[in-house]
């Protein structure tokens, strides 16, 4: 069983580098490896090599959304979105397209305000708001499947990257079998890759594997910051969300995941529920 306490402990005392990710412009907090995952992708970033062409463009696409997030202008930020998404057929742009919606919706949902007096007609419409962000989110996640399944039919060369965001966007959508099967496609490329492993540790969280402790162990041992997130979920999965939380916090102090916000959130829910 792994230490939550043991891993929290290792978060207080880590200090990550800061860099922009490659693949979508996003300040993210790495691990000091020869590659790490971004926080906001979560694709993976080869430290000293530089992007390929089609990464420059899904970034340079994204960056007008990235620089709006940055500055908290989130309601600019989604009108920008909604240009990008206008007849997209670029699997790397729409998965970017995806995160950001995901996270965009939750923090229209965050917005709700108990304390509001009468109707709370205000948090309707963030609930309204919120599930037009998570339908948008869907509508990418399925045009990246659709789109990275039609390359590989059409038998163009398939790219791991490519099968990484398929997996994952299956991932988002909850579709564990079609998420096994993008796993397996990835695997026969090169079981040895950092994506293959990456994209295991995500799906032994989902669907709780037997071996999910060994898995994250692994990549907690070498300081992988999403792995604590991923170690907090598995935690709160296993409803010991008291260590979730711990874990969660001391992760906030270095780094900012969306998910990880979201999930804490989540779980101090799930703690007051339990209280009363």
């Amino acid at each position: 069983m792994l230490n939550a306490a043991k891993y929290a402990k290792m978060l207080a005392k880590y200090a990550p580098q800061s860099i922009v990710c490659p693949h979508c412009g996003m300040q993210t907090a790495i691990s000091n490896n020869s590659y790490s995952f971004c926080n906001f992708c979560e694709q993976r970033i080869d430290l000293g090599k530089s992007a390929p062409e089609h990464e420059r463009r899904a970034r340079a696409s994204f960056a007008p959304i990235a620089s709006l997030l940055k500055a908290n202008k989130p309601d600019e930020a989604v009108a920008e979105a909604g240009k990008l998404l206008k007849g997209n057929t670029d699997p790397e742009q729409l998965y970017l397209l995806g995160v950001f919606y995901s996270g965009a919706s939750w923090s229209k949902y965050a917005n709700r305000d108990y304390g509001l007096h009468g109707f709370m007609e205000a948090n309707a419409v963030s609930v309204r708001n919120s599930l037009e962000l998570t339908s948008k989110a869907k509508e990418c996640f399925y045009k990246v499947i659709k789109l990275v399944g039609g390359a590989q039919a059409g038998n163009a060369a398939a790219d791991a990257q490519l099968l990484f965001i398929k997996f994952m966007s299956c991932v988002r959508l909850r579709r564990k079998t079609d998420a096994m099967r993008a796993l397996e496609e990835l695997k026969q490329m090169d079981r040895q890759n950092a994506l293959v492993g990456y994209a295991y540790a995500v799906y032994a969280v989902e669907t709780g594997a037997r071996d999910t402790d060994k898995v994250l162990g692994g990549m907690l041992e070498i300081n992988e910051i999403n792995s604590f997130y991923y170690l907090a979920r598995h935690l709160a999965l296993q409803k010991r969300m008291g260590e979730a939380a711990l874990l969660l916090r001391k992760l906030g102090d270095i780094a900012t995941l969306s998910q990880a916000s979201e999930l804490l959130e989540k779980v101090c829910s799930a703690q007051e529920a339990s209280e009363l």
